[in-house]
């Protein structure tokens, strides 16, 4: 598959053990690490949090993708990791956490770890996973997490039979937004997505523009995660064709706190998207308290259900291409450019109202910052309690199943 549709690809094996454990290491977290969004800010996350109760130790496995790591970081980011780099050990675990895309080589990869239980992290952004994805889970782990309520009919209905358990992706805190738009300044309408087409930056682009013409009161900023030419010329074409002057894109590979910078700088964070499998940007923005407008699909639907957004209707049913299998799998959903421009000017003429939801949308979002979900994993890897019960799922302390193979595991893995 081409390389310019990856996120970095060098994986490492990071073994964590509690300060009692004599024998062998409680878990083994698998998979790339970064402060970003995507499945990289797990092991970021847990190493970052989990390192104050339990040592840590860190070995490498790299798989057929050949990026180079380095690249994968802020430098500022880079540096703060290098340590963990530096420490390589190989020593098996209790627990297996495998925490990326499920590729061609994960059942080597995994079979071959000796771990009492296997589990998996896995998202994907449509209403059907890869049939190679479903033989993956089923024949190489115990369970799997999915990041929202709405991937677990999904991974059932696709015919994944292990227990799926949902942990959603957390971020980390960040100060909310204090300079709120007053009319004495630009507004500031802002989104950061790769430039995929399930993303519609272009179609931002022209209902903003629609809107709003070059009216210089008015911006929107786009931040690109792309820094590809081909991927990003749609959106210097629709910015072409609209002949605007109010649109910006930046490619600039942001550490953590200017990244929260550049959200909190926005006055309504905007994502149309036509599918996403958890949509952090959104929780991210509203736990500063920004306005956000996002499509009524997929991971966004728990989002639109508070009454927190403005909301954009995404009826028009679209087979979804998964550009890392070349293959179409089930189905995203779009939006007329007409209800985007629509909420735009909701947003710009009623902004007061969206505005003054912002106590309570940090409230609800605190539930995905890592501080509140580190538990939940902890759980997951050594829980002080497991329960047989009717449904898959953790709290701080227990963990309860319907599989009794699964209560089996963890009832050994306990004694």
């Amino acid at each position: 598959m081409n390389s310019k549709y990856m996120n970095f690809n060098f994986f490492f094996v990071v073994v964590l053990f509690s300060i009692s454990s004599q024998a062998m290491y409680d878990v083994c977290i698998m998979g790339p690490i970064s402060h970003a969004d995507g499945t990289g800010s797990i092991a970021y996350a847990l190493n970052g949090y989990l390192n104050k109760e339990l040592s840590l130790c860190y070995s490498f496995v790299e798989t057929r993708f050949k990026a180079t790591f380095e690249n994968s970081f802020h430098e500022n980011d880079f540096m703060n990791v290098r340590p963990i780099l530096s420490h390589e050990m190989n020593a098996p675990a209790r627990v297996l956490f495998f925490a990326s895309r499920l590729s061609e080589d994960v059942p080597d990869l995994v079979k071959s770890y000796p771990a009492a239980i296997k589990i998996a992290f896995s998202v994907f952004e449509s209403t059907e996973i890869p049939s190679q994805w479903v033989t993956i889970l089923n024949d190489c782990f115990d369970l799997v997490v999915v990041p929202d309520i709405f991937l677990i009919d999904v991974y059932k209905k696709s015919g994944v039979t292990i227990p799926v358990f949902c942990i959603a992706q957390g971020f980390f805190k960040s100060e909310p937004k204090h300079d709120f738009y007053d009319g004495k300044r630009p507004f500031r309408f802002g989104s950061s997505a790769r430039n995929l087409p399930n993303k519609n930056l272009p179609k931002l682009i022209h209902a903003f523009h629609t809107v709003f013409g070059n009216n210089p009161d008015v911006e929107l900023i786009i931040h690109t995660k792309d820094h590809c030419e081909e991927l990003n010329d749609s959106i210097h074409h629709a910015m072409n064709t609209c002949g605007t002057t109010n649109v910006s894109v930046s490619e600039e590979t942001f550490n953590q706190e200017a990244y929260f910078d550049f959200i909190r700088s926005l006055d309504c964070y905007v994502l149309i998207s036509q599918g996403e499998g958890f949509s952090l940007t959104p929780r991210e923005a509203l736990s500063m308290g920004v306005p956000c407008i996002i499509t009524d699909n997929t991971a966004h639907s728990s989002i639109c259900q508070t009454g927190l957004v403005c909301v954009v209707k995404s009826p028009i049913k679209k087979p979804f291409f998964y550009f890392d299998l070349c293959d179409t799998f089930g189905y995203q959903f779009d939006c007329f450019q007409e209800d985007v421009e629509q909420a735009l000017r909701d947003m710009f003429d009623n902004y007061s109202v969206y505005k003054n939801k912002s106590v309570q949308t940090i409230q609800w979002a605190r539930q995905f910052e890592w501080e509140s979900l580190v538990p939940l994993f902890k759980t997951l890897f050594k829980p002080e309690s497991v329960i047989l019960g009717e449904v898959d799922a953790v709290d701080g302390t227990t963990l309860i199943t319907t599989s009794p193979c699964l209560y089996e595991k963890y009832c050994q893995l306990g004694s």
